[in-house]
């Protein structure tokens, strides 16, 4: 499974993405806001976005955790 590196939502922040200015630029939706606050890790469109206006791969934002790995190890 996908999950982010980083906190999404400080990232944006810390480079001037505040919920005003990505609804006001009409960025990333209000629900994909809310599920990626929740953890959820977006599509493609949004992953681009992602990438375009902060500079980044996807590489720097997502990591993949194998959940069968994380699911014994917490047994």
């Amino acid at each position: 499974m996908l999950k982010f590196k980083v906190d999404i939502i400080d990232l944006l922040r810390e480079n001037g993405y505040n919920p005003g200015r990505i609804r006001k630029e009409k960025l990333i939706g209000e629900k994909t806001m809310q599920d990626m606050k929740a953890g959820v890790v977006p599509g493609t469109k949004t992953i681009d976005t992602l990438c375009k206006i902060l500079e980044m791969q996807p590489g720097n934002l997502l990591k993949y955790v194998d959940e069968e790995s994380t699911n014994n190890s917490e047994k």
